[in-house]
C-alpha cells in the first residue's frame, strides 16, 4: 500500500467515525422526540436548530464519503487510484458508491451544502415520503463502511472477504457510535433531572 493511499484511507476512517456518531445521537434525540412531543413541542426552537444541525453534517458528511469531484478525498477517489495501479477492485464498490451518490446529491445540492430557491420546501419535506428512513440511513452507513474494509484488502494486496450480508461486519466505529447515544440519553436525563430540582427549589 502507498503511503498515499494509506493517509486517504485513514481520513475517510475519521470521517466515517464523524458521521456514525452523528447518526446514533440523532437517533436518540428521534426516539425521545417521538416519545414526548409536547416537550419538544414546547421547547421547539431548540429542536428545530439541533434538528437542522444534525441533518446538515449528516448530509454533508456522508456525501463527502461518495464525492466525485475532482480533488475530493473519497472512497470513489480511491477506488480511481487503486484502479490505476491496476489493483483488482470489484465493479460493485463503484456501484454501490454511485448509487449511495445519487441518493443524497440532490439534497446535499439544493438544501444543505448550496441554496437553491426550493431550499425551504424541501426542508419541510418528510424524509420517510422522500425514500428517507433512519435504516436507509443505517444501511447506506454500513455499504460504506463495507466498501472502506474491502479498498484496504484491496490495497494491501490482501483476499477481498467475502460476505454478502454487512451485518456480519463488525463496524470499526460501533463502539464510538454506541457510546455517543448512550452519552446523549445520560446527558438527557441529567437535565431533566436538574429541570426538576430547579422547579421544586422554587
Amino acid at each position: 500500500m502507498s503511503q498515499e493511499i494509506k493517509r486517504k484511507l485513514h481520513i475517510i476512517e475519521l470521517r466515517l467515525r464523524e458521521v456514525a456518531i452523528v447518526l446514533s445521537v440523532m437517533g436518540v434525540l428521534i426516539e425521545r422526540r417521538d416519545a414526548s412531543r409536547d416537550v419538544f413541542r414546547q421547547y421547539h426552537g431548540y429542536w428545530d436548530a439541533v434538528n437542522l444541525s444534525f441533518q446538515t453534517t449528516f448530509f454533508t458528511g456522508i456525501y463527502s464519503l461518495v464525492d466525485d469531484s475532482k480533488n475530493a478525498v473519497s472512497l470513489h477517489q480511491i477506488i480511481g487510484s487503486l484502479k490505476k495501479t491496476k489493483n483488482a477492485v470489484p465493479k460493485s464498490l463503484a456501484d454501490n458508491v454511485a448509487t449511495i451518490r445519487n441518493r443524497y446529491k440532490p439534497y446535499r445540492d439544493k438544501v444543505f451544502s448550496h441554496t437553491d430557491i426550493s431550499r425551504h420546501t424541501a426542508l419541510r419535506l418528510d424524509f420517510e415520503k422522500e425514500k428517507f428512513t433512519r435504516e436507509i440511513f443505517v444501511n447506506d452507513m454500513s455499504q460504506l463502511e463495507y466498501v472502506h474494509k474491502v479498498l484496504g484488502h484491496v490495497s494491501r494486496g490482501e483476499p477481498i472477504p467475502e460476505c454478502s450480508d454487512l451485518t456480519l461486519l463488525i463496524c470499526p466505529h460501533t463502539l464510538t457510535a454506541i457510546e455517543g447515544a448512550n452519552h446523549t440519553s445520560k446527558m438527557l436525563e441529567a437535565l431533566a433531572t436538574a429541570l426538576r430540582t430547579s422547579e421544586g427549589a422554587w
